[in-house]
């Protein structure tokens, strides 16, 4: 029986063991005489174990890797941490009641991958790891910073985003125009594969279309996109060949070809069409519309980033 149950603990993997938090009245017993007795220094130890048990399997490779694959699991993850803080004494012997900035920063730092695009003024980026890009909206940290610390005024906030900005390292940008972030993974034009998502890929903007190795060209009662892109173009393969690269280029924000197109004509030509046909395949969550005149005002250019087409 003793060999059985030795057999059982070995092949037990010892990291997804874990042990409920010790309790102040698992050390507490009542005398003959009905006096309470509490066992201080043994609910101490018990406490400083259990905490260098969970510190140890909440910051282990492995487990973050696993926990971080969703915001749902990042979520969790970070009440797991915040639990582990809080329950922690400080100097004094009490707990804290909250986070403060610098530990938030700290624990989003060693979670999740937190860096500055150097070619952005160093512009802050966490990754995102259900969009496969690094996240540079100054609301999506405040959302994190709530789920650590939901006590914080935006002031406090502010100060977690200028601890990260002294943690994070200096990144640069992806600009690969062969490696397209799609909607479920990242396509790469060389190969024709698609490849999984990675934060070892800087992107900062994707699109709302998965890759279908299998998808056809639709055709509607007739309908097909080869003709009316004829059709739009009055036969001119040059032109037609035009569009199919502006739709190819305008899936990639990440990579610049330094180039804009203005699509010129009377109306009822298909212009806007077409304008529709890049927003649906990119998502219109992905588009920013900016007035030319508006590319000289700084307020304005704001709106860009993170976008895929503008």
């Amino acid at each position: 029986m003793a060999d059985q149950l030795e057999q059982l603990v070995a092949e037990t993997p010892q990291g997804n063991v874990r042990s409920p938090k010790p309790k102040i009245e698992d050390f507490t017993e009542y005398g003959e005489d009905g006096k309470k007795v509490v066992n201080i220094a043994g609910y101490q130890d018990s406490l400083t174990d259990w905490l260098e048990q969970e510190k140890e399997i909440i910051n282990s490779p492995d487990y973050v890797k696993a926990n971080t694959q969703t915001l749902r699991a990042v979520r969790k993850l970070f009440f797991e941490h915040r639990n582990l803080f809080l329950s922690t004494p400080k100097e004094d012997g009490n707990a804290p009641k909250s986070l403060s900035p610098l530990d938030t920063a700290r624990i989003i730092y060693k979670t999740l991958k937190v860096i500055k695009l150097d070619n952005q003024s160093g512009l802050l980026g966490v990754y995102n790891p259900e969009l496969g890009i690094y996240e540079t909206n100054e609301n999506f940290f405040h959302r994190l910073i709530y789920w650590l610390e939901p006590s914080y005024s935006q002031a406090r906030s502010k100060e977690v985003l200028f601890k990260l900005e002294t943690l994070a390292e200096v990144k640069q940008q992806t600009a690969e125009a062969h490696l397209i972030p799609v909607a479920n993974g990242i396509f790469n034009k060389k190969t024709q594969n698609l490849e999984p998502f990675s934060p070892s890929y800087v992107f900062t903007s994707t699109i709302a279309t998965k890759y279908n190795a299998k998808a056809k060209a639709p055709n509607i009662n007739g309908w097909n996109i080869d003709d009316w892109l004829n059709d739009l173009m009055s036969g001119d393969k040059e032109l037609v060949k035009l569009l199919w690269q502006v739709i190819s280029a305008s899936t990639n924000g990440n990579y610049s070809y330094r180039k804009g197109v203005w699509l010129v004509g009377k109306g009822n030509d298909g212009k806007g069409t077409f304008q529709s046909l890049i927003m649906n395949l990119i998502g219109r969550e992905n588009v920013a519309s900016v007035k030319a005149e508006q590319f000289s005002e700084r307020f304005s250019l704001s709106q860009v980033v993170g976008k895929t087409c503008i």
